[in-house]
Formats: C-alpha cells, sequence, structure tokens
C-alpha cells in the first residue's frame, strides 16, 4: 500500500478553464495542513521510473523546455509581463538568474517547469505562487494574449483562452521561489525529461555518461495513437529493459479498459 491520504476540496473556484490553477491552489493548500519538511509538487502527466535523490536544498527545479512564455530579458516583447509579476512578488527582474532552455538553449530570466518542484515547507513558497498568480489573474494579465496559439497540452488542444495564460503559473512559480531564497538546486537532466518534445524526429537529449533516466513527463504519449513515438522515445532516452516492458505492461492493461 502507498499510505496515500486522498482528500476533496473546493479550492478553485475561479470558474477558469486555465485547469493549472488546480495545481497552485493545491500546493498552497498542501503547505498549510502538511507536517513534512519538503513537498514534492508533480503533474499528473510524470511517472517515477527509478529512485529520485533529493538535494536537501529550499527548493529543486528544472529549467523550462523551450522559451514560450519566458522573457531572454530586456528588449523581450515578454519582459513587461514579467517585471509586473516580480512588482507582485516585490522583487526587480534582475532578481531572476539567467538560465537556458533544456530543447532550445534559449537564455531567459529563471523560468522553471511547474511539472516538478521541490519546496522546503516553512518557506511557504507555494502559497507565495499562488498570492502573485491571483494578482495577476485579477489583471488579467496573460503572457500570451492576443497570440492566437492553441496549445496542444496532455489532454489535447486546450483552447485559443486557456492557450493566453500558457506559463503563468510556471512565472508566478520562479518569481515567488526567488523572492523566497538563492538556495536553488537545478536537477540534472534525468528528471522531467519532456518526452512529447523528444518524440519528433531528430530530437535528441544529453544523457550525462552513467546517467539513466529517473523522471519522464510523457504528456499525451501514453494514448494509443501515440505509443509508437512514445516508445522510440523511451528508447532514445537509454530507459532499460525493465523499464520499457513495465511502461509496456501499463499501457496495455490500459487500453483494455
Amino acid at each position: 500500500m502507498l499510505g496515500v491520504t486522498y482528500v476533496v476540496e473546493p479550492l478553485n473556484e475561479t470558474g477558469s478553464a486555465y485547469g493549472t490553477i488546480n495545481r497552485i491552489v493545491a500546493g498552497a493548500w498542501a503547505e498549510t495542513v502538511s507536517p513534512r519538511p519538503y513537498l514534492v509538487l508533480l503533474d499528473t502527466d510524470t511517472v517515477f521510473v527509478d529512485e529520485p535523490s533529493f538535494v536537501r536544498t529550499d527548493v529543486g527545479v528544472r529549467p523550462v523546455d523551450v522559451k514560450g512564455s519566458a522573457s531572454s530579458g530586456a528588449g523581450d516583447p515578454l519582459d513587461a509581463y514579467w517585471a509586473r509579476l516580480c512588482g507582485f512578488g516585490g522583487i526587480d527582474p534582475s532578481r531572476l538568474p539567467r538560465i537556458a532552455t533544456t530543447i532550445d538553449k534559449v537564455s531567459i530570466r529563471a523560468s522553471y517547469n511547474g511539472g516538478f518542484t521541490v519546496v522546503r515547507r516553512d518557506l511557504g513558497i507555494l502559497q507565495r505562487t499562488r498570492e502573485i498568480f491571483f494578482e495577476s489573474f485579477k489583471e488579467g494579465l496573460r503572457p500570451l494574449a492576443g497570440t492566437d496559439v492553441n496549445i496542444f497540452a496532455s489532454t489535447g488542444a486546450v483552447g485559443l483562452e486557456v492557450s493566453e495564460w500558457w506559463g503563468s503559473s510556471q512565472a508566478a512559480l520562479s518569481i515567488a521561489i526567488w523572492s523566497s531564497t538563492s538556495d536553488v538546486y537545478t536537477f540534472d537532466e534525468r528528471y522531467n525529461i519532456p518526452l512529447h518534445i523528444l518524440a519528433a524526429p531528430g530530437r535528441s537529449w544529453p544523457m550525462g555518461a552513467g546517467f539513466e533516466p529517473i523522471l519522464l513527463h510523457y504528456h499525451y504519449l501514453a494514448e494509443t495513437q501515440y505509443q509508437t513515438p512514445f516508445r522510440q522515445a523511451l528508447k532514445g532516452i537509454g530507459c532499460s529493459s525493465d523499464v520499457l516492458r513495465w511502461i509496456e505492461d501499463r499501457m496495455s492493461f490500459f487500453d483494455s479498459i
């Protein structure tokens, strides 16, 4: 038994179609009720395939995969959005360190993937994330407003309205982190591997020597129509035969029901 406690609470009463708000409010709630010193926030489309190793720092993160809603700094069209959110967090944008995205290698102000975050609970970073996001929500601040993009996520195309909000939760999280601490650890490439991107032809992932995947972010690839590129991506990152068999067994089970 995993010892899971399942709780039903009305935490998101916005009525917004931007479902990622659920992750924001759930994380903030967990900080107020959990007795654990650390919390790990995970997307539902992730899976651990090996034992993780957590470093005892204030925060553990992975950079975003592509630039998307992030800002490259002064002169970037999205920098005014980030500056406004930094104002809600009480910091200057220069407080955010420069990092590189994992796939397209673009230099950006720190923006972290919201699907995998480790926080020290007593810092209140997830509650801070909620405060910053809802300040931006009240003003209707959407990083991709007017772009007419339609993001394809783990549940399929999310629609134009939701797409305008895409990345806003990660911006709020990143600012909440750097308004609270400088003790931030970046997990290596074994964690939060973006399989949906790596399934495309010609994509590769720079796995370190002797490394094997630990946390996979598979998005929509477990759906029946995407399982062939899913298998190819798993092999491409060097998953062991045991991991491949374990995943195959579960895909076969869900395909049968």
